[in-house]
């Protein structure tokens, strides 16, 4: 079983972040059935099956302070195991969260993830975002993406989901941070985060322009 070691409270604390013990075995669980079922699925890197937690739970959660998730509509593209969505569906219930994925096999894993995790909040689906486009049109008030993409083409897939007011947040490197500008039509913050790991690792917070958003 993945567990929590002190330091890693202790930094996702200094990053105000706080899990009482509830919150932690819920997603000490999860980390659990992420690394069961992880090698068959391809949900990670074989490099990644015994550090889930700091690599990946934990990393989905420094988001957490950046954007006000109560009672808000979260899509989570390219949803894959359920990083960041589930994590951040299991520390906020009030949220409800759209876990977007086009691989049948993972969307099979994130129904059966959210069960046993007793996630009302959440629900997966197999689609990819232009189709959940068409359907649904711009009703999220936040969509996450931490699957590896161009800033260009996340914000491209996000914009026709996204409310005019709402936030992407996107998990770069510093690296791609500084080579990919943030497009024409957008604005946006970095936010560097805790990395356990040597690699320099933030958010990029993005909003429409005002013009953008008033056409």
């Amino acid at each position: 079983m993945q567990q929590t070691g002190r330091n890693t409270l202790d930094a996702l604390k200094a990053g105000g972040i706080q899990l009482g013990a509830e919150l932690l075995s819920s997603l000490e669980y999860y980390a659990d059935l992420v690394s069961l079922r992880g090698k068959t699925l391809n949900l990670v890197s074989a490099s990644d099956v015994t550090r889930i937690l700091d690599r990946h739970v934990f990393d989905s959660l420094t988001a957490l302070p950046l954007v006000v998730w109560e009672d808000c509509d979260v899509v989570d593209i390219g949803s894959g195991a359920g990083f960041p969505g589930i994590p951040l569906a299991i520390t906020q219930p009030s949220a409800r969260f759209l876990l977007v994925e086009r691989t049948r096999k993972r969307v099979a894993f994130l129904m059966q993830a959210t069960r046993e995790l007793g996630l009302s909040n959440t629900i997966a689906v197999w689609a990819d975002a232009e189709t959940l486009a068409l359907k649904r049109g711009a009703f999220a008030d936040t969509v996450t993406i931490r699957a590896v993409t161009s800033t260009n083409e996340a914000l491209a897939l996000a914009a026709p989901l996204l409310k005019p007011t709402g936030v992407v947040i996107l998990w770069q490197t510093a690296d791609q941070y500084e080579r990919e500008p943030t497009p024409i039509g957008w604005t946006a913050k970095w936010q560097a985060v805790l990395s356990l790991d040597s690699i320099e690792r933030g958010i990029r917070v993005c909003h429409r322009t005002v013009s953008d958003s008033a056409e």
